[in-house]
């Protein structure tokens, strides 16, 4: 009895412990029963797509070559920057619910998957910068042509009258196949509505990926905006804001890209025609010595010029037509030939001028006009010529004067050998420069009437160790 009475008083203090003892008994029986099913079935690797089993794969190395094949692909079409509109998981499952599949299956489920919402399109690029896409080339050619004509009518009709002028678009125009969202793809109708419809409004609501435009304040040129949410496939850059109304520019997914025209321009100009130079030899001029025998006359042409301008600057100007009016007539040099002759003196003079002449006043004689009563003359007055005609050097030697000399007036001064000096006075101008040597017979100025004198004339000295003598000593009797 009492043995009875302990167990039942340990059984009610230990109750909770052996209830505990029971149930973890109880878990781990079935536990084994649990391990025991599973060890006996064979589970697979499920990839699921938005939580839907797909296929089965190996491992998920199959997928992620999958994924890196399917990059390759994509790109190969045009796609750079695709967004999966799905996500990928994976799962343990014993259902043979799907077939199991390796890469290259993979790949075909995902690119299905990815493409199913793109298209082959044309994408019209004006400088580059994708505006709209067409679902054939034909269509997009036809939305390029019929702006290109717009923008030539909106400059026109701001040029006003505008007569002979031609305009001629110069942004390049592009018009390129990509793979694009089917939703980017717009009737060639609907593009040209919104492109060249001035003032239009553009619903972004509508997605029919193409741009809004106006038309500026003066009508000149039409202007593009990119909608913000514009994507063909793949654009994905940040908007800028509006351009101001006199800014001739694209505004488009960030890029600006300027329209720019070319106004070609029929010009008439009155223009001379250059006449050449003709060279020819003379014997009868020394080597280094050159004359004019004709100093050539320009002729002129009515030249038409094709001139282009961009932005009001000529760029280019072709010439269409010429009409000579006159023929230009060739200037004619003669070059000398003639041996040059020694400067070195020769000890016998000739006369300083080589035409018919006077001697109005001897060496020796007094003179009573503007000198002092009993002033001797030291040379002779050879007159009798009209003013510019040549003076020659008596003989070769060395100039030591030549400017202007009292009552002289221009005068050259030559020495000659052993102390002789020969004097030309009175000239109109100089031809020669101190340190000058000269032959015998070179011309070295003109006649004149600088200095005292009382008409056209060349006062001519000769001088030995600074003394003059009478020239007649000196020059030869014939005056030829």
């Amino acid at each position: 009895m009492q043995i009875k009475t302990k167990a039942s008083a340990y059984i009610k203090r230990h109750i909770s412990a052996l209830i505990g003892w029971m149930l973890a008994l109880v878990c781990l029986a079935a536990g084994v029963t649990c391990i025991a099913s599973v060890a006996g079935r064979e589970l697979s690797l499920v990839l699921c797509v938005d939580g839907e089993p797909v296929c089965q794969v190996e491992s998920r190395s199959v997928v992620d070559e999958a994924i890196r094949v399917l990059d390759e692909r994509l790109m190969a079409n045009g796609i750079t920057d695709l967004d999966l509109a799905y996500e990928l998981s994976y799962c343990l499952s014993d259902k043979a619910t799907v077939s199991k599949a390796d890469v290259d299956a993979c790949v075909e489920l995902l690119y299905s998957r990815s493409v199913n919402s793109y298209v082959r399109g044309y994408v019209i690029a004006v400088e580059g910068i994708e505006i709209a896409a067409c679902a054939t080339y034909a269509e997009a050619e036809e939305v390029v042509n019929a702006f290109k004509k717009h923008i030539v009518e909106q400059v026109q009709a701001s040029h006003g009258d505008g007569k002979g002028e031609q305009i001629e678009l110069t942004t390049e125009f592009e018009i390129r196949s990509v793979f694009c969202k089917r939703d980017r793809i717009a009737t060639a109708e609907d593009i040209s509505r919104v492109m060249i419809n001035a003032g239009g409004t553009y619903d972004p609501d509508s997605a029919d990926g193409i741009s809004d435009s106006r038309v500026t304040a003066n009508g000149s040129l039409s202007i593009l905006y990119a909608d913000k949410n514009l994507d063909f496939g793949l654009i994905k850059n940040e908007i800028q804001a509006p351009l101001p109304e006199n800014d001739f520019s694209f505004n488009m997914s960030g890029l600006n890209s300027a329209i720019e025209y070319k106004t070609v321009i029929i010009e008439t100009y009155s223009e001379i025609i250059g006449y050449e130079t003709v060279y020819l030899e003379s014997a009868d001029l020394y080597l280094g010595e050159t004359a004019i025998q004709y100093p050539g006359e320009n002729g002129l042409a009515e030249n038409v010029y094709e001139v282009s301008y961009i932005d009001g600057v000529e760029v280019s100007r072709r010439l269409v037509s010429s009409t000579v009016i006159s023929q230009p007539k060739a200037r004619v040099e003669l070059i000398g030939t003639k041996e040059q002759p020694s400067t070195e003196p020769t000890g016998a003079f000739m006369w300083p001028v080589n035409v018919n002449f006077v001697i109005t006043s001897y060496f020796g004689s007094y003179r009573h006009q503007f000198d002092a009563p009993g002033t001797s003359h030291y040379g002779l007055d050879i007159a009798g010529m009209r003013i510019g005609t040549p003076i020659y050097a008596a003989d070769g030697g060395t100039v030591i004067f030549a400017g202007s000399n009292g009552s002289y007036g221009i005068m050259v001064k030559i020495r000659h050998e052993d102390g002789v000096e020969t004097y030309y006075a009175h000239m109109r101008r100089a031809m020669v420069k101190v340190g000058d040597k000269v032959y015998k017979g070179q011309q070295i100025g003109e006649i004149g009437m600088t200095g005292v004198t009382t008409g056209p004339h060349v006062h001519f000295e000769v001088r030995i160790g600074g003394k003059p003598v009478n020239p007649l000593y000196y020059l030869p009797s014939s005056k030829s």
